[in-house]
């Protein structure tokens, strides 16, 4: 075994610590511009939303920062945590005509890496490299074209989106990184931004779904004709089984659509929209909320059977669905974007001036979407703020859930100001940002959150949103979902954390020596990198990496899960001794490449079964990710694609080995024209036609 691989096996054994340490991290937030030497930049940009302070460090594709962190000390148990994320978008203006507006950018691909080195002699103790460029969700059988978020919901062994049709995927499957499956494209208009009724484990409380249905922008001629204004929210059911449901026939219609359980409406104007329905089980409680509306979002307490508004005050229904009839206290705002124009008991104590238009990261003062969280000591608020042309965002607030009055407010943003207020300090309405532009994931929206638990009993929060991929926009919007993080304070976070350990109990010669840490970037070129809130940290942990660059137009990929398991002591070390490479004639027009690894123990060159392997290849500008997993033989046989003839070869570049007993070592590896494969010096393994 090599120095670095007894390195690679101390970090991963899992141990509670605590310490006083002799090592220390200088400017850890970068809120200045000192203590780290290297090419970096500070930035303070509030659309990246940094998990710590206001400023981060901003790294451009192939650069590296570090700096001298002290002397490890005998039997201590060293973990250090570095947040990370892409920071690959057009800034908007945040004046003038192109206030808030974003731009068509590309998704770069772009690796984040932590290591931890000898500062005498450059040896890596150990490192630890993620991907946190977005992932495009590919679809199997049907094309990504899904308005109105992500809306996933958890039905027997499957995953169920809701959207503009049913889309579904395994529970075993990686929501990530796994394709989606193309369901049911049902005939009846179930509404707009539908939410499924279901709590925050996906499980449906009641089996139905919330749809929004409107009419507004009235021709005179259907003012002429008494037609007004209207919005409503129907409670849709899902009949049949998971995963393709159908819905029933709606039981009537009026000049907005289709009529199944009205919940809420209001007729005459938008002062509220009365859709966008997204639900929240408290499970303490035993309640059911229902978050909604669309100018300024608000929250109602539903009937956890019926699906009907609870009116506090009586504990039943209200005998009408208009809103306007509603007593005090039925519905509450909780965030805005804009003057309230309604009724006046829903006026903010502090409204915005008249001329108010939106603030610097909106090109129109609105907001819609809102989604309801629970998670620690709190309920998060989150809404879609600005105009879905050019400048959505998804931005956060937050209450306490021991207060008297939770979850129906005040949400506070992040600097503990009043969400549905507007600070003529800072002239807007507070909120704090989760998601912005990333890549190509244009102007984010319409949160949806569910919770799932890994093989190892890990919490993991997904939320799910849509986006387009270029503005103006030609075609449907696109659903995602990104893995949230939690930072110190509690907060959501789409940056993701990097770790890594070090126990000197059990490498004595590391005692005494001087350490450097260091924080580089890789990717595309051009691609950009930030860094925030580097520290020491003692405790179990896992780093996560589900995602990887995808064009607009996605391949379907399989990628390592989202579910990771606390990793076990490393007791061997595994390599591809032997690789097959050919290629085959596909009638007239195509090829097929053939690839196969054969995989080894370092300590008895046995064959290894288990082990999964991952590759990226190009044809053309085509992106495209595979993976197998070794059998008893060893060998890992990676079923490719016909390659149209007028590509003479494939690039293969090898994305991730995973082995639950032990670590790869890419310097073992059978060689190709002297350099072991798929090591540093030997990235790209060609097959020719």
């Amino acid at each position: 075994m090599t120095s670095q691989s007894k390195y690679l096996l101390a970090i991963i054994s899992i141990a509670w610590f605590s310490f006083t340490s002799s090592i220390t991290i200088k400017n850890p937030s970068f809120e200045t511009t000192g203590d780290w030497d290297g090419s970096w930049t500070k930035e303070n940009n509030e659309l990246f939303a940094p998990p710590n302070g206001d400023s981060f460090a901003q790294l451009l594709e192939g650069s590296i920062i570090s700096q001298n962190i002290g002397i490890l000390e005998a039997d201590k148990v060293y973990s250090f945590v570095v947040w990370a994320r892409s920071t690959n978008a057009h800034i908007p203006d945040t004046s003038g005509s192109d206030r808030g507006k974003q731009k068509t950018h590309v998704n770069l691909l772009s690796k984040a890496k932590l290591t931890l080195r000898l500062d005498d002699d450059e040896s890596e103790i150990s490192s630890a490299e993620i991907v946190v460029s977005p992932n495009s969700t590919a679809v199997s059988g049907g094309k990504n074209e899904h308005d109105d978020g992500a809306n996933v919901f958890i039905a027997g062994n499957h995953r169920i989106h809701l959207g503009n049709s049913i889309l579904y995927q395994s529970i075993a499957s990686d929501p990530i990184a796994d394709p989606w499956i193309q369901g049911t494209k049902l005939d009846t208009d179930w509404g707009l931004a539908v939410g499924p009724v279901s709590d925050l484990n996906g499980t449906l409380i009641i089996k139905a779904l919330g749809g929004g249905f409107t009419k507004t922008d009235l021709t005179q001629f259907e003012k002429n004709q008494g037609i007004q204004v209207t919005s409503r929210i129907e409670l849709v059911p899902l009949l049949g089984t998971e995963p393709n449901y159908s819905v029933p026939a709606p039981s009537g219609e009026d000049e907005a659509g289709a009529i199944f359980n009205t919940v809420l409406k209001h007729v005459g104007d938008e002062s509220p929209w009365v859709f966008d329905a997204h639900y929240c089980y408290d499970d303490e409680t035993e309640k059911l909320w229902m978050t909604w509306g669309g100018h300024s979002g608000f929250i109602t307490e539903v009937d956890s059977s019926t699906g009907k508004v609870i009116d506090p005050s009586t504990g039943s229904e209200p005998p009408s669905l208009e809103f306007n009839s509603h007593a005090e206290g039925v519905h509450t705002k909780i965030l805005t974007n804009q003057k309230w124009d309604g009724l006046q008991m829903y006026s903010s104590n502090l409204e915005a001036p008249g001329p108010y238009e939106g603030d610097e990261y909106s090109t129109q003062a609105y907001m819609e979407g809102l989604g309801l969280l629970k998670h620690g000591n709190f309920f998060f608020a989150c809404g879609t703020y600005g105009s879905m042309e050019d400048s959505y965002t998804i931005r956060c607030c937050r209450q306490n859930s021991s207060e008297p009055n939770a979850p129906r407010g005040p949400y506070k943003d992040k600097n503990n100001k009043r969400c549905a207020e507007f600070d003529t300090a800072d002239g807007r309405y507070p909120s704090s940002m989760l998601l912005g532009p990333d890549g190509d994931h244009l102007v984010p929206g319409h949160p949806h959150f569910w919770r799932e638990y890994g093989q190892g009993g890990e919490e993991m929060v997904f939320l799910g949103y849509d986006h387009r991929t270029e503005i103006p926009s030609v075609k449907e919007d696109a659903m995602a979902i990104r893995r949230l993080f939690f930072d110190n304070d509690g907060w959501p976070t789409i940056w993701m954390p990097i770790h890594v350990r070090v126990d000197t109990g059990a490498l004595p010669d590391l005692v005494g020596k001087q350490v450097k840490l260091e924080l580089s970037s890789s990717g595309d070129n051009l691609s950009k990198i930030a860094f925030d809130h580097v520290e020491i940290s003692d405790g179990q942990f896992t780093t996560y990496n589900p995602t990887t660059q995808m064009t607009a137009e996605p391949t379907i990929p399989t990628l390592p899960t989202s579910m990771p398991t606390l990793p076990p002591v490393l007791t061997a070390t595994v390599y591809i001794g032997d690789i097959i490479v050919g290629s085959a004639p596909v009638g007239s027009k195509k090829w097929k490449p053939n690839l196969t690894f054969y995989f080894m123990k370092s300590s008895s060159a046995d064959p290894v079964k288990g082990v999964k392997a991952t590759i990226q290849f190009t044809a053309g500008s085509k992106l495209k990710i595979k993976s197998c997993k070794s059998k008893s033989n060893g060998s890992c046989v990676f079923k490719l694609p016909n390659i149209p003839n007028k590509f003479d070869s494939i690039d293969v570049v090898l994305k991730s080995i995973k082995w639950k007993n032990g670590e790869y070592n890419s310097g073992l590896n059978v060689e190709f024209d002297n350099c072991p494969v798929f090591s540093k010096d030997c990235e790209t393994l060609p097959i020719f036609k």
